[in-house]
């Protein structure tokens, strides 16, 4: 019976060693997946790191851009297609203190180049753009970078930068350094945009063009994520009932709304100032608009 026992223990510690073996194997597998690195040398670290689908809200304080600043600081206007999304940690060493920061990573299929004021910049379809914001650093400002969405982005390009102590050239051609007002989202055949192109003179504020009160943001708050019929349909009879005249379809307005809704946290008075504070423009009226700009500031 004693020995039947000690025999029992003996296969039971085998059988908790393999599983310990089998649960350090995947630990090791998740953490390679997780943590695959990008690009690293001796002063810097590219990480990626894995789409948790949590956001982290952060305060950034932003500044107030000028013409100049948005036109000469960014040498390439462009429009494209987002692919190979990847969010990552950039690590290295500033004022000899260790810092990290968060950024992601994607692909641009080149539709046009609107401007160009760099030898630098790549003559290719695809180009790898960074931004320095991912969901573990998010703003409710920022506008969310999604597979297969259109956007007319101001960037510059990444080997033009000086002393650069990330070596951002070394993972990525561009770098969007204001995001929150130079990285558009394409909505069928508009641009939705901030406040900083409201002077644009076909602009269409979307709060005063759709006739949505205060009181159908709260409702529209109370719809799940994923009832976009819902709200599909709160947008339309507004729009029928409103005396404003529309200067776009019903589906724009709710796209726009949509998309507005999924940057946020479940805050009703942000959805009611970002529909107050965003407008859209004509796709070629606003590509027209910015190229024109960038071009008297090219030398």
């Amino acid at each position: 019976m004693k020995r039947k026992t000690k025999f029992c223990i003996l296969i039971g510690i085998v059988i908790c060693i393999v599983i310990t073996s089998l649960l350090v194997a995947c630990d090791k597998n998740i953490e390679t997946k997780t943590q695959t690195v990008l690009y690293k040398s001796a002063n810097v670290e590219v990480i990626q790191t894995e789409d948790t689908q949590e956001i982290t809200y952060v305060f950034y304080e932003w500044i107030n851009l000028s013409d100049k600043e948005a036109y000469t600081k960014n040498t390439v206007l462009l429009t494209g297609e987002i692919s190979n999304i990847r969010y990552a940690t950039v690590s290295y060493r500033f004022m000899d203190c260790n810092v990290i920061d968060n950024m992601t990573l994607f692909d641009v299929k080149v539709d046009k180049v609107l401007a160009c004021n760099s030898d630098l910049f790549p003559n290719r379809e695809f180009i790898t753009v960074g931004v320095g914001y991912n969901t573990n650093n998010y703003s409710e400002d920022l506008p969310e970078i999604s597979e297969g969405n259109q956007y007319l982005i101001f960037c510059y390009v990444a080997a033009d930068i000086e002393n650069d102590v990330r070596e951002t050239s070394q993972y990525v051609d561009c770098w969007i350094g204001y995001p929150k007002d130079l990285l558009c989202e394409r909505i069928d055949g508009y641009y939705l945009v901030g406040d900083f192109f409201s002077d644009i003179p076909k602009a269409i504020n979307l709060a005063d063009s759709t006739g949505i009160t205060e009181k159908d943001v709260e409702t529209i708050m109370t719809f799940d994520q994923d009832d976009d019929l819902g709200i599909r349909n709160l947008i339309k009879n507004t729009m029928d009932k409103s005396s404003i005249k529309s200067f776009f379809n019903n589906d724009v307005a709710v796209s726009s709304v949509l998309r507005l809704k999924e940057r946020l946290s479940n805050n009703p008075n942000s959805l009611w100032q970002l529909i107050n504070r965003y407008y859209l423009v004509e796709k070629t009226v606003f590509e027209n608009y910015v190229r024109v700009i960038a071009e008297s500031f090219i030398d």
